[in-house]
């Protein structure tokens, strides 16, 4: 059975992600990560460092990219949705049916609004569905809430042998996969170097991070660490509350457009590692990493035809108090740093759209939208203008030439918990 592990990251993040009062970190570990750290003055265990301004200017170009494809590819749901009898985005009231959702699927990805108990309930129940409709099958869970500790830690957890050093949150998730004995691989990272220098492994990156002292440091870390400074434990050592710091400035590299795009790539590399040993992959991830609204999403990365997207939001959070204010403090000073894409490019009117049209939906209560479409290729029929076909074909062109693939037919759901 899975043990409750002790994760070195800042008591507020650690105790908001797995609902846990401890917090525990290992000095020899941090001179045995001095030890076996081999580097130069570019690389870290062989892979390159980046200081905060190069990691400004990668992060503002992965925004433009963002902000650019979002509004394209809503334009085009918004023209063929109209007239295109294979395009469907239909409303529906409560939750559903996921063994008919999964059937047939080898890619399930899924992604959630985190934290969010009605959330999870849902996520275990899909779970259970995919190994019930596949009793026979070899089945891997792929997820951002696993996590390595350590440069050279296997990110592959065995069901029959789950003692592992791997960090994750989500309990009772991981251990019901060890009991449908569906293997876990971490696709996340939880590394830090602060012993010589002060890095912080972002996908195939590190990023150098300055902590010297105030005249030194970045303005952009020091906005971060006045903003968590109630969270970093004044009474513990310099050396703790510079890794509490750190982590509080990890949480916001990752949550950049840079950050998810460089871990996007990360997973997909260590999802292709292994894919040939399963029959079904489910992906499990922030819903930041699973929309389509983003050229580096892992729907596009991963492109399968027989594959299913299954995205979570909620009509009313139930997060703790504390939970929600760091979540909304979090954002807000990445939004305020410039550290993400404005949220505007990111409206799903066609959805909204299909909401007015049907008034026996209850927004209030559980719903979901389901989109079925190739709508990389759609059939153009009579009740099209020559405009508008122009317009979808040069949409369709832009849209490939960005996700840098041709064919992809999955369907979609979008759901609405209570």
């Amino acid at each position: 059975m899975l043990k409750k592990r002790f994760l070195p990251i800042s008591l507020l993040a650690f105790c908001l992600l797995t609902q846990t009062n401890a917090w525990a970190i290992s000095i020899p570990m941090l001179e045995r990560k001095a030890a076996i750290a081999q580097t130069n003055e570019n690389t870290m265990h062989g892979l390159p460092i980046i200081n905060w301004q190069e990691f400004k200017m990668v992060n503002e170009k992965t925004k433009q990219e963002n902000e650019t494809f979002a509004p394209l590819y809503n334009q085009l749901l918004d023209l063929i949705s109209v007239k295109n009898g294979t395009f469907a985005v239909s409303a529906l009231q409560g939750t559903p049916k996921y063994a008919s959702v999964i059937e047939n699927a080898n890619y399930i990805f899924i992604g959630e609004d985190h934290n969010e108990p009605a959330v999870q309930h849902e996520i275990e129940e899909i779970i259970r569905a995919v190994r019930q409709a596949n009793p026979n099958k070899k089945i891997l869970l792929a997820s951002e809430f696993v996590r390595t500790p350590e440069p050279l830690t296997n990110p592959l957890r065995r069901a029959d042998s789950p003692e592992s050093p791997l960090l994750d949150d989500y309990y009772n998730t991981f251990k019901l996969a060890d009991e449908l004995e569906i293997d876990t691989l971490a696709l996340d990272d939880e590394i830090l170097e602060f012993v010589d220098r002060k890095l912080i492994k972002v996908g195939d990156r590190y990023v150098q991070i300055d902590i010297n002292n105030d005249s030194q440091t970045p303005t952009d870390i020091l906005a971060i660490g006045a903003a968590f400074k109630a969270e970093i434990d004044q009474e513990k050592s310099k050396i703790l509350q510079t890794i509490e710091l750190l982590h509080m400035v990890r949480w916001q590299i990752y949550a950049s457009d840079w950050g998810v795009k460089q871990r996007n790539y990360q997973w997909v590399k260590r999802i292709r590692d292994v894919e040939q040993e399963y029959d079904i992959v489910i992906i499990w991830a922030g819903s930041g990493h699973t929309s389509r609204m983003k050229p580096s999403s892992l729907p596009f990365l991963l492109a399968s035809s027989n594959a299913v997207e299954i995205n979570f939001d909620v009509i009313n959070s139930h997060r703790n108090t504390k939970s929600e204010d760091f979540f909304r403090k979090a954002f807000k000073v990445r939004e305020e740093l410039g550290l993400c894409s404005d949220r505007k490019v990111y409206s799903k009117d066609h959805k909204h759209k299909v909401l007015e049209s049907d008034p026996t939906i209850d927004s209030n209560k559980t719903y979901y939208f389901h989109i079925e479409t190739d709508y990389t290729n759609p059939k153009l029929n009579a009740e099209y203008s020559e405009n508008e076909i122009a317009q979808i074909e040069a949409l369709n062109e832009r849209i490939k030439t960005l996700i840098g693939q041709k064919e992809m037919a999955p369907s979609i759901y979008s759901i609405y918990v209570e």
